[in-house]
């Protein structure tokens, strides 16, 4: 049989030089068998076959292999797979010498030239010598299909590949480092050396537009984009601009869309209606979509809907499968703002009041603060107020529709406005937070984007674009608590810096960077660490109090010291921060009925240092998925703060997906807790209540529920309810997904929602 070689040649087949090779990516592995791979794999091998092919093969032979009884296959499998895109690199298994690596990648334009300027061929070299290239080698498959699927860079058409990870991982420190001088205690190489290692040792989580960017000549690192639309054709404009721009820039988009007004409601002084949200939400949700993001990911947008809205029994339904095509948006996700107001009307029986927000300024700008009561003096004046365009439903219809939608898609996400802004790092009174990203982590204060006419006929855009540019802490393979310093030291002064150097297209996103310097650390690999710590998200509160507390206070000091160093951000005057308030600082009295608060930290040394330097960056904690990026370093780990659903799971996309196997399964696979054995989640929502009281921005956290777990194989209502009313009371400010176990996502919806009230009275927004 004659096989094709990469160079075209064609060559007799040579079984024993495959047998080789799987002895080689074999070696040192546990529980593994070459011939096993090599006897599925010859089912498979006919004439003219190319080398590419066979390894692809191969690498499903592996797969398929992959049990709990044998879990090591993925380790197997993702060898091969590095070792296919190390040969389409080099030529060969062993890498060219990185300087001649850097110079022909940058002479074809590849990799930014700014490397090059910035870097010696003895700087180069000096960093070679601390790449340790058999990491590679302990990157299970999962993770080696993002590698070559959206991390490295490569001719996307042909497949060529131009580095392999450890390559990328020190080129993205040299670039993350670029422009830095380093300080009194450390060089710039010192630093470079030191973010690849906690890169490639899988202790910091870097997400996909720094991975797949950083040293790329694009210098767009965001993940995410949170844009505030005003409520004008030039403001509705504006946000198509920016959204499509940043799309196709790799980042994720956020609509804050609560400043438009209702269906048929008068625009241009009455001499035309307005077509509603809808219409303005598809032109955006279109134009933003149909922007390529060069197969890395997919154009996503979540837009953040008033839950008073006059459109609101349009706009609960967007996502529903039922409703026309011509008519839902199903491409989108969507966020429902809501506060404790709200939720005391609805669960006492209560009629909620809709209201076009043009006609109500005041009242919704007590919804973005963290003054509750007087929101809800407005609200019952607007009620009263005949002039006013309104109508209402009954309160337990409309937290029955949200509750019934979320579970039904899945998709349709709470934020808690009055959460956001007291909980939040931004003083609400100057710098309200008015909604959140695309994954409802993100709590940062925009301003409505508009189209402005300059005199000269020229366009600019005016407002306050947010942008969140993510790293993660990965707690898993982290054995004390007090190792934080140094990660957070090292990470958090990375996201600076590429604040920094990142191409800004719009004033209005380099305006608000300038202001406020925004980063979000998050956590990483949470259920790993509580599967090698012998813990259980039921048991787990006095451990993670401990280790949030000293996470939180890493994070806050390398912030402290940065603005010692560089000086705090331009608005720092706008933010809590700037009144010596800390996270620790505001913690809902529910909370400490969890786990009572008490001062771990060194926070009170921290407090002097705060108010004598301020600190760089206004926005700092935000606990995001991480579902890719967990991926991808090592066996990789699991994804943020969630649970895991099995010890061996089909994770990724279309391109990308394969089996996942959790981190020292073999050791663990007994301590990991599964998500769906749980009869609810209240354990879960208890745990993000502990981080949130560290957190300055949100978490992106899930609900989960298993109908096989219930009578009837049906899910009570009030328990839902009953843990969005926690959620809540715990200070959270977003419920992400909704996750079930099963197609079939029916309620047993005998129980009242007001019911909810029965166990539990002592909620902030039920005595109001």
């Amino acid at each position: 049989m004659l096989i094709t070689k990469r160079d075209g040649s064609k060559v007799t087949y040579d079984p024993s030089k495959i047998n080789q090779f799987l002895e080689y990516v074999c070696e040192g592995i546990n529980g593994v068998s070459m011939s096993d791979i090599m006897l599925s794999s010859k089912l498979f091998l006919h004439e003219h076959m190319t080398t590419k092919e066979i390894n692809s093969v191969m690498i499903k032979s592996a797969e398929d292999l992959i049990s709990e009884e044998t879990p090591n296959y993925d380790l197997v499998a993702g060898r091969i797979l590095i070792s296919e895109i190390r040969k389409s690199a080099f030529g060969v298994f062993d890498p060219d010498p990185l300087y001649n690596i850097i110079k022909d990648n940058t002479s074809i334009g590849l990799y930014d030239p700014e490397l090059l300027v910035n870097y010696s061929k003895e700087d180069i070299e000096y960093l070679e010598s601390h790449i340790d290239y058999d990491r590679d080698y302990n990157i299970a498959i999962a993770g080696a299909r993002e590698w070559a699927d959206k991390y490295l860079v490569q001719n996307r058409i042909t497949k060529q590949y131009y580095e392999c990870p450890q390559i990328a991982y020190m080129l993205v420190a040299m670039a993350a480092f670029m422009y830095d001088e380093g300080n009194e205690n450390k060089s710039r190489l010192d630093f470079v050396v030191d973010y690849y290692n906690i890169l490639s040792l899988g202790l910091w989580n870097c997400p996909t537009p720094q991975m797949a960017g950083l040293r790329t000549p694009t210098r767009t690192f965001s993940s995410c984009v949170l844009i505030e639309v005003d409520d004008s054709i030039d403001g509705i404009s504006a946000a198509e601009q920016v959204g499509k721009k940043y799309s196709t820039l790799k980042a994720g988009i956020g609509i804050g869309s609560h400043n438009l007004r209702g269906n048929r409601q008068p625009i241009r002084g009455g001499e035309a209606i307005n077509t509603g949200v809808l219409s303005h939400a598809k032109s955006i949700e279109e134009s933003i979509l149909s922007c390529s993001q060069g197969n890395i990911r997919k154009g996503s947008i979540t837009f953040n809907w008033l839950g008073w809205h006059i459109d609101f029994e349009d706009l609960i339904y967007f996502k529903n499968s039922a409703r026309l095509d011509s008519d839902s948006m199903k491409k989108s996700d969507h966020m429902i703002m809501l506060n404790g107001y709200l939720l005391r009307r609805a669960l006492t029986g209560k009629a909620i009041w809709l209201f076009s927000p043009e006609e109500v300024p005041a009242l919704k700008k007590a919804f973005f603060s963290s003054d509750l009561k007087l929101f809800a003096e407005l609200y019952e004046e607007a009620i009263e107020n005949p002039n006013l365009t309104k109508k209402s439903i009954p309160g337990d219809l409309w937290f029955t529709t949200i509750l019934t939608e979320r579970q039904s898609t899945g998709r349709i996400y709470l934020g808690f406005m009055d959460n956001f802004n007291k909980y939040s790092g931004y003083n609400d009174k100057v710098a309200p937070v008015r909604q959140s990203n695309l994954c409802v982590e993100i709590s940062q204060h925009t301003e409505p984007v508009k189209i402005i006419h300059n005199d000269d006929g020229t366009q600019s855009i005016d407002g306050l674009v947010a942008l969140c540019n993510l790293g993660g802490i990965n707690w898993g393979p982290i054995k004390a608590k007090e190792d934080f310093i140094h990660i957070a030291e090292v990470g958090v002064r990375a996201l600076d810096n590429i604040l920094s150097m990142q191409y800004y297209p719009f004033e209005a996103s380099r305006k608000h960077n300038e202001m406020y310097r925004p980063i979000g650390v998050g956590i990483t690999g949470f259920a790993y660490w509580l599967a090698r710590n012998g813990l259980k998200y039921d048991n787990c509160y006095k451990l993670l109090d401990e280790w949030a507390d000293y996470w939180s206070y890493a994070v806050t000091l390398a912030s402290v010291n940065l603005a010692k160093e560089r000086g705090h951000c331009g608005a720092y005057a706008n933010t809590k921060w700037a009144r010596g308030i800390m996270p620790v600082d505001i913690v809902p009295d529910a909370v400490n009925e969890i786990i009572p608060h008490q001062v771990r930290s060194h926070w009170e040394e921290l407090r002097p240092m705060l108010k004598q330097y301020g600190i760089r960056n206004a926005s700092l904690m935000a606990l995001m998925p991480a579902e890719t990026s967990a991926k991808i370093s090592g066996r990789g780990t699991t994804n943020g703060v969630e649970p895991v659903r099995g010890l061996i799971v089909s994770k990724g996309g279309k391109s990308s997906k394969g089996k996942f196997v959790v981190p020292e399964f073999e050791k663990l696979k007994d301590n990991y807790d599964l998500v769906w054995e749980w009869e609810g989640c209240s354990q879960l929502i208890k745990t993000y209540a502990i981080l949130q009281k560290y957190v300055d921005q949100a978490i992106s956290g899930n609900t989960y529920y298993n109908k096989n777990n219930f009578p009837d194989e049906k899910i009570p209502l009030k328990l839902v309810a009953s843990t969005i009313v926690d959620a809540y009371k715990y200070g959270l400010k977003t419920l992400y997904y909704n996750n079930n176990d099963d197609s079939v996502k029916e309620f047993n919806v005998s129980n009242e929602v007001s019911a909810v009230l029965d166990d539990d009275a002592s909620c902030e927004a039920c005595t109001l």
